[in-house]
């Protein structure tokens, strides 16, 4: 048999064997040193890194979509033109001042959620800080 094919046969095999013959102490120490300090080291830089970015990019894409559920847009780019197809007088006036007031008002909901969204989006920001500050101030008695 050659030696190559016999490597590539065994090497899965034999992985799993020198993981399985690892002490106790070396599983421990090695649970320890990656999965809990790299956990409490890496979770800020994920949460202010790739989790910022994606956070961020919901919040933007919630925005987005709610801005086209309004139509803001189409309102104004139709503002002139009358309603129902009553070219009158009459119906042209009804048509400009009803689509005034529903600009205003779809502007004013946009603007709310808005404001909405980036206190929500600071709030993420604030959350691990907050987080930290309690378990110093309660748990620890630091912050007194």
């Amino acid at each position: 048999m050659d030696v190559k094919r016999w490597l590539w046969i065994a090497r899965p095999a034999l992985a799993i064997l020198m993981y399985m013959a690892q002490s106790l102490v070396t599983q421990g120490i090695k649970y320890v040193a990656v999965d809990l300090v790299g956990g409490v080291v890496g979770f800020p830089l994920w949460w202010y890194g790739r989790g910022l970015v994606v956070w961020t990019r919901g919040v933007w894409d919630w925005f987005l979509g709610y801005r086209a559920s309004l139509g803001v847009g189409i309102w104004v780019k139709n503002i002139f033109v009358p309603m129902y197809g009553t070219y009158d007088i009459a119906g042209r006036l009804i048509s400009f001042f009803m689509r005034v007031v529903m600009i205003v008002l779809k502007s004013v909901a946009l603007l709310l959620s808005a404001v909405l969204l980036l206190a929500v989006w600071v709030a993420y920001l604030a959350l691990p800080l907050l987080v930290l500050g309690m378990i110093l101030y309660h748990g620890l008695g630091i912050l007194e």
